[in-house]
């Protein structure tokens, strides 16, 4: 399970500091283009982005202790992290050969922030009138508050 979380927190992370980066190179990021801000970003994405593949590293370390190297510990220990990568890899490899996008990566000033604007804003305008209408107790407006 250790595995499994620290992929999906190194995706989520890189996919925001990727969608950040796009939003400055476009200079959206310092307006009032999204409707959230959190108090800890960028800086806690960077921190997990360095995080996050120290503690995979680590977590297997009992396999590197003396006489206790086997290849069934070293396999469960690392293999998905080789097969994380091989997937990545095909994908790319898929992208560029099989459906003839020559272009895997996007630079950060052609990513789109512009289309379906009007879809996002008639769903924040909803969910902001079912917000207002819906009766809050005291742990609603303590769970309003953290988050």
């Amino acid at each position: 399970m250790l595995y499994i979380d620290t992929y999906r927190a190194l995706l989520t992370v890189s996919t925001y500091l990727r969608f950040r980066k796009g939003l400055r190179a476009q200079n959206l990021a310092d307006g009032d283009f999204l409707p959230v801000k959190g108090w800890l970003q960028p800086f806690s994405g960077w921190w997990l982005l360095v995080c996050s593949p120290i503690v995979l590293f680590f977590s297997g370390y009992y396999v590197f202790l003396p006489d206790a190297f086997t290849a069934p510990d070293f396999i469960f220990a690392y293999g998905s992290v080789f097969l994380f990568l091989i997937i990545l890899l095909i994908s790319k490899a898929y992208e560029v050969f099989v459906k003839h996008n020559s272009r895997v990566w996007y630079a950060p000033k052609e990513l789109d922030f512009s289309s379906d604007m009007e879809m996002f804003e008639a769903m924040t305008v909803a969910a902001e009138y079912k917000r207002a209408t819906k009766p809050r107790g005291i742990a609603k407006k303590v769970e309003d508050f953290f988050f």
